[in-house]
């Protein structure tokens, strides 16, 4: 219901519809009181009543064109505005026109039939209004709020933003969160993961079930989120007016080396767990695909090696099924036990089939005890990843996952990976991608329920790469784009998250179907063009200006079938501060050098 002041007449009421309006455009004239208001911005929302029809239309606020006959082009007063001279423009006839795109009738949330006509107001919404009409389907879906809609974020002491709700059900479409450094895409993936730990579970009528915790996977970068690890050793849970959350979900994952100094320095380790493999959970094609690749870093080298590999893994667990392939990998001596069963073979092949001979060649042997060597020395030996316990050693670590609603944070960062190199991290991606492709696929096949999780992938175009982005090697590329095309039949959703989309490859780009867009460089426009589809270039020419925390919130998860314009930074406080801190080199040198030692 629209606000009356203490004249009786409507304060929501912005402007007026002026001629010449259609169905998919139109503009209107700023009401007196609104021509220098700060209220009123170029993407906002607008309610257009039709007075004929009775019919409430959406708009969209394009342009904003301020207006003054003192200063027409052209005019009498060119002279005088030439030589300097001050004009009178508050006794001037001034006045302010709005563009507007038509987006949709609220009454059906169908076309806009009928163009507004001359005189019929314009309204800004309502909280009240929003949510009887604007997002009325999702009063039987289950949602998340994530940010304001642009220009309807709360002000202090009013209880009048509009919040944007988020279709969780279609979070398994995949989603997208790009933006530049500085645009707020940490900040704002932040909120996100502190709504999917407090969803409200409905039923097909709308009935509350309960709350849930939508169970995660992240590979954080650079440390973002590793606050919710240190709030948790003051208390384990989170409480607002409308979220609450338990910080015993999280588990926090470093490599073993990290660990173990940790561990041997007393820190509190709660909840901190080790990244670690077990080739033991994957077939042998898939153990020499994974060495094989690590050692080449692209895929469609090394098919000799991968095939004789494969093949000895193969009829060395034939003949015991109880080896341990972890233990054969991630030991010299089992890799000498590899590389005598070639020569034995070898020895054996007189009168073999030439393609057996061509496997077990010395030139392939040689290479591959190369391979194995250099994985044995930068994976085991350095970083332990074979040899440590870790959760992700056992394929039922995923049930429990998911069975409890945790979010793990694969921490990626200098000081979490003990300065890993891309490729070992790369490494990890790509078995973890496969033990969790696996697991879902297996769901799909034998569990009548459905299992769901959210692998949550930051700085993207590290782990699958576009053929534009020069990185050394690709390793998890084939098994992120494996998840990207099936994962969503099996409950299996995937987040992008990158600076730069265009760096991303195509394949796994062209299967999200959710977006949150902050600032862009100049660059991407056209990509995002492209893979978003229905962006109106009002918006694709603000892309690469918009203010940190703006959002353009597109695709699935967004109720409405256009995309919206939100706030999140200073709209949504995020209840667990990130506590990174922003990087200041003059503070830091002029600390650095006013402790110098003086020189004698």
């Amino acid at each position: 219901m629209n606000k009356l002041n203490k004249n009786g007449k409507d304060e929501n009421i912005i402007g007026v519809i002026l001629t010449q309006s259609t169905t998919s455009r139109a503009v209107f004239q700023l009401r007196y009181g609104w021509e220098r208001t700060n209220r009123i911005f170029e993407g906002m929302i607008v309610l257009i009543r039709i007075k004929d029809t009775k019919q409430r239309v959406l708009g969209r606020i394009e342009s904003i064109v301020p207006n003054n006959e003192l200063f027409r082009s052209g005019n009498i007063f060119s002279d005088a505005r030439k030589n300097g001279i001050p004009l009178p423009s508050s006794f001037a006839q001034s006045w302010v026109l709005v563009e507007t795109q038509i987006l949709l009738n609220v009454d059906n949330l169908g076309a806009v039939t009928i163009p507004p006509s001359p005189g019929d107001k314009v309204f800004l919404i309502t909280p009240e209004e929003a949510e009887e009409y604007l997002f009325k389907r999702t009063k039987n879906n289950p949602d998340i709020k994530f940010g304001h809609l642009h220009g309807y974020a709360p002000r202090p002491k009013k209880n009048d933003g509009i919040p944007i709700p988020l279709n969780i059900d279609n979070l398994p479409m995949h989603i997208g969160i790009f933006g530049v450094t500085g645009g707020g895409k940490s900040y704002d993936t932040g909120v996100l993961i502190e709504r999917l730990l407090s969803i409200k579970s409905l039923d097909s009528n709308g009935n509350f079930l309960g709350k849930i915790s939508y169970p995660s996977i992240i590979i954080d970068a650079h440390g973002d989120y590793l606050c919710y690890f240190r709030h948790a050793r003051e208390k384990s849970f989170v409480y607002s007016s409308s979220l609450d959350f338990n910080l015993d979900n999280f588990r926090h994952f470093v490599f073993p080396k990290v660990y173990n100094k940790r561990r041997d320095q007393g820190e509190n380790l709660r909840n901190v767990k080790r990244v670690a493999v077990n080739f033991n959970l994957l077939n042998p094609r898939e153990i020499s695909e994974l060495i094989v690749l690590y050692y080449h870093g692209v895929v469609g080298v090394g098919e000799k090696q991968i095939t004789t590999l494969t093949q000895v893994l193969r009829k060395k667990k034939e003949s015991n099924e109880k080896l341990d392939l972890n233990k054969l990998i991630s030991t010299e001596d089992g890799i000498k036990e590899i590389m005598n069963f070639i020569i034995t073979k070898q020895k054996n092949l007189s009168g073999k089939s030439e393609e057996e001979y061509v496997y077990t060649s010395s030139p392939t042997k040689n290479a591959l005890e190369r391979i194995l060597t250099k994985f044995y020395d930068e994976v085991e030996y350095f970083h332990q990843l074979l040899s440590s316990p870790s959760p992700f050693k056992k394929e039922e670590y995923i049930d429990t996952i998911i069975m409890n609603g945790l979010v793990n944070i694969i921490d990626f960062s200098a000081e979490g990976s003990a300065s890993a190199e891309i490729k070992v991290k790369q490494f990890f991606m790509s078995y973890l991608a496969t033990i969790l492709f696996n697991r879902f696929r297996r769901y799909n096949i034998e569990e009548d329920q459905k299992y769901h999780l959210f692998f949550l992938i930051e700085e993207a175009q590290i782990y699958c790469p576009s053929s534009s982005y020069d990185i050394s090697a690709s390793l998890a590329k084939e098994k992120i784009r494996a998840i990207a095309t099936q994962g969503r039949k099996f409950g299996l959703a995937l987040g992008i998250i990158t600076q730069r989309p265009s760096f991303v490859d195509q394949i796994v780009l062209s299967q999200l179907n959710s977006f949150v867009i902050h600032r862009i460089a100049a660059a991407d426009i056209s990509l995002i063009r492209k893979i978003v589809g229905n962006l109106p270039e009002s918006i694709l020419h603000k892309l690469t200006t918009l203010r940190t925390g703006n959002i353009i919130i597109s695709g699935q998860m967004n109720f409405l079938p256009f995309p919206l314009w939100g706030e999140v930074v200073g709209s949504v406080e995020r209840l667990i501060k990130p506590d990174v801190g922003e990087v200041k080199p003059s503070i830091d040198l002029y600390n650095l050098q006013n402790k110098k030692v003086i020189e004698k």
